[in-house]
């Protein structure tokens, strides 16, 4: 009879399976950047009252695509959202049902009022639905990291959510819950590094390590400590803690990046690299109250990504934050054209350790 280890690694292999489809079943031609429409939220033009772009996601696959680094056929979708049964590896049964059923609870955790005029059966096909195949690409997304040396979810980065709470359009922690199906599935890959340069502090990152007292999480988060959400009480589970204010601009604000990464780096000997990329640093951005240019986040995620695949580590990104229309879809776009020019990541089809 197997162990409870080998029986939950079997369920993980089974749910990312299940997420993932046929792409991670057979031998494909796919690229490891994770996509669906479906991530877009639009329901007759309700989600204009919130100052997330919804169409973010669509706009950053059409630019890629027009530049030719990949085709429709070559993004990976994931094919359905996860059951709570999944969710349910980080996230309490209480909070996942409140999500489900309280409509003044969800408009509270996404910060989007008009969430609690809609039916149930409406909030889940427009908000939650959205929200959770997005957790999906994240979850399928770590397993392509393992696979190729490097992936992108287009979408995800939902870092302000925790075990039972959330906030800041953030419902489900998408990040932890990929670290934890992929250790069960490949516990060669325990240790994660993560690296959160979002404007905003991953308080919910934060509050989840604590919990667990997950001492294989190392976090690198530098955000503007005079913005949401000012949580001090889960700073302690920062490992690197950089704040900053308003208005720092592109040399400050990477010559903290590069402190940040090389005190990561020497400090924590990682299996897996996950970058919460958020564009909310950019200048103008209504949220983020940071001024840096375009340029200065194409050099950022560069930095980043040089840091891991020089070590051979994989990486795996998620984009977070992001809220002026449309620069911040045009910068992640230009960002990761810039990746691929600098690291010819289409190249990479395969992990080596």
């Amino acid at each position: 009879m197997g162990s409870r280890s080998s029986r939950l690694g079997d369920a993980s292999a089974n749910t990312i399976a299940r997420l993932g489809g046929r792409a991670l079943n057979q031998q494909t031609k796919e690229q490891p950047i994770v996509y669906s429409p479906s991530y877009n939220v639009k329901f007759g033009g309700l989600e204009n009252f919130h100052p997330f772009d919804s169409k973010k996601y669509e706009r950053i696959i059409a630019r890629l695509q027009k530049a030719g680094m990949i085709t429709k056929q070559q993004y990976i979708s994931p094919v359905r959202p996860p059951t709570n049964e999944d969710l349910a590896l980080i996230h309490s049964s209480t909070y996942l049902n409140k999500l489900d059923t309280n409509a003044d609870f969800l408009a509270s955790v996404l910060e989007f009022p008009p969430a609690a005029w809609l039916p149930t059966w409406l909030r889940k096909r427009v908000l939650l639905d959205p929200m959770k195949l997005a957790v999906s690409g994240t979850i399928v997304s770590s397993w392509l990291a393992t696979t190729y040396g490097w992936s992108i979810n287009i979408g995800g980065g939902m870092h302000h959510a925790s075990f039972d709470s959330g906030g800041g359009w953030c419902a489900f922690s998408d990040i932890m819950l990929a670290v934890n199906h992929l250790r069960q599935v490949k516990q060669e890959f325990k240790k994660a590094l993560i690296i959160d340069l979002d404007a905003h502090q991953g308080n919910g990152l934060e509050r989840d390590k604590l919990h667990t007292n997950d001492e294989d999480v190392f976090i690198f988060d530098l955000y503007n400590s005079a913005r949401y959400p000012m949580d001090d009480r889960p700073k302690s589970a920062i490992n690197v803690n950089l704040q900053v204010s308003d208005g720092i601009a592109d040399e400050e604000y990477l010559d903290k990046v590069r402190v940040g990464l090389e005190e990561s780096f020497n400090s924590f000997s990682a299996d897996l690299v996950i970058y919460n990329a958020g564009t909310d640093i950019l200048t103008g951005d209504p949220l983020g109250g940071m001024d840096v240019s375009p340029a200065g986040v194409i050099k950022r995620d560069e930095m980043v990504w040089e840091a891991a695949l020089s070590r051979n580590i994989p990486i795996m990104m998620v984009l977070s934050g992001g809220y002026t229309k449309p620069l911040s879809a045009n910068t992640v776009a230009d960002s990761i054209l810039n990746l691929e020019q600098k690291f010819n990541l289409t190249q990479r089809t395969k992990y080596e350790p």
